[in-house]
């Protein structure tokens, strides 16, 4: 899961490590001002959402479909690539990071 605080400034994904496989790090702004950057190192692994092998439209659809917050149940809702309870940019990149 990545964790970011509550209110994201800047996000990027790519290989960081080299090994292929694209990482996802946050800049956030959070509560009290306090300042956070978070890396999660192959953070893009559930980026294929509908679970067909393959990250392409569907998947794409399936998120923005899910957009803003899940539901209290199920714990984790179509979109919620990073299983933050939010459907947000960072899923977003996540899955046209993992594209193809």
């Amino acid at each position: 899961m990545l964790e970011s605080g509550d209110q994201p400034i800047a996000v990027a994904a790519g290989d960081l490590d080299g090994d292929g496989r694209a990482d996802i790090v946050t800049a956030d702004m959070g509560i009290g001002g306090v300042a956070t950057v978070s890396v999660v190192i192959n953070g893009m692994s559930s980026a294929d959402v509908n679970g067909d092998g393959v990250v392409g439209i569907t998947d794409l659809l399936l998120l923005l479909a899910s957009w803003g917050a899940c539901p209290a149940a199920p714990t984790h809702c179509p979109g919620d690539v990073n299983g933050d309870g939010r459907v947000d940019i960072v899923d977003l990149l996540a899955v046209l990071a993992a594209w193809g």
